[in-house]
């Protein structure tokens, strides 16, 4: 990763994740406010994201 961040992305009250890889793509990791966290998906460049 070569950026990583954290804090209430989802806003569910619950520590998240996020990291942006080198090719760019940034990843969510949901946090289930115990220290687990989900396992990551891709959550920008979308097909839906402007350019």
């Amino acid at each position: 990763m070569k950026t990583v961040l954290a804090g209430d992305v989802n806003g569910d009250g619950k520590g998240d994740v996020l990291g942006r890889v080198n090719a760019g793509g940034l990843y969510g990791y949901a946090g289930d406010g115990t220290g687990t966290i989900a396992p990551g998906r891709l959550i920008w460049p979308t097909i839906t994201s402007a350019s």
